[in-house]
């Protein structure tokens, strides 16, 4: 008793032969053989990992790394994917739903459960991915110093006095301050008095010609700036005096009778000038 194999199918005899040394015989058998049983594939859904949870600070956006792989069955199907919002408080949006690997963006801080699901159009499998959306760092506003301008320099003949039109303006920190400004005379031959020293608009006047730098200085009761405008005080326009006739009064009238003689009491006064003289 044996056995035996085949490398293909078809009908086959078999043929066994016995012998004694002096004589033999033979007795054939008929093996019909046939191809195998083939078992058509079974068309498994497609495997889906929709990547690892990711924590992020709005307004940043989530990557989102997921892998799809399929069996290639039903033969000829394309296999699709899709990423939704599974749960989450606010609305999700993805750049491209149909990639597996795409960014997500939200409107609103929370923890968001994120679903990629594939489909051969006959079965689909999905997994999911976490992402925690921190809410945005808030930055304290940083406090600036006052913006100053004193101003454009002038030119003023004395006694007249200087119109000061300065400017100032602040970031209105530190919250409840307020801005105070004054003025006051840098450098300069002479006194110097403010209508206003503590407002950025006032007039100034001088008690003597020169050039004068006035500073004005603001103040939010952290930080300060200043600004300066140089004023240039030129002495008053001396008028030389205009030269008059004298004045001459010849006196009263008078009778006499002869032989007497008359009295003259005429009076002569001058301003002192004359053409050419000062």
């Amino acid at each position: 008793m044996t056995t035996a194999t085949f490398d293909q199918a078809g009908s086959y005899v078999l043929r066994l032969t016995g012998s004694d040394t002096l004589l033999s015989a033979f007795s054939d058998v008929t093996i019909t053989v046939n191809p195998p049983i083939v078992t058509p594939p079974t068309n498994l859904p497609p495997t889906v990992n929709a990547g690892p949870n990711a924590t992020i600070t709005l307004p940043a956006s989530a990557s989102l790394n997921g892998v799809v792989a399929d069996d290639g069955l039903p033969a000829g199907s394309t296999v699709t994917s899709t990423w939704t919002k599974f749960s989450g408080p606010g609305a999700v949006a993805f750049a491209n739903a149909a990639s597996a690997v795409t960014t997500a963006t939200f409107d609103q801080a929370g923890s968001y459960v994120l679903r990629l699901t594939a489909s051969d159009t006959l079965l689909s499998a999905s997994s999911d991915v976490t992402i925690t959306a921190n809410p945005p760092i808030v930055t304290p506003p940083t406090n600036l110093p006052p913006t100053v301008n004193a101003g454009p320099n002038e030119t003023i003949t004395l006694p007249a006095s200087a119109s000061l039109n300065g400017a100032v303006s602040d970031d209105g920190l530190p919250a409840g301050s307020t801005v105070t400004s004054a003025w006051t005379k840098f450098s300069g031959p002479g006194a110097v008095a403010f209508a206003n020293a503590a407002s950025a608009v006032t007039t100034a006047t001088f008690d003597q010609a020169g050039s004068y730098v006035l500073r004005l200085t603001a103040s939010d009761t952290l930080l300060s700036a200043s600004s300066d405008v140089t004023i240039t005080a030129n002495p008053p326009i001396v008028t030389p005096p205009t030269n008059l006739p004298p004045t001459v009064n010849a006196g009263p009238n008078e009778t006499i009778t002869l032989p007497a003689s008359a009295s003259l009491n005429g009076a002569v006064s001058d301003d002192g000038l004359r053409p050419g003289r000062r």
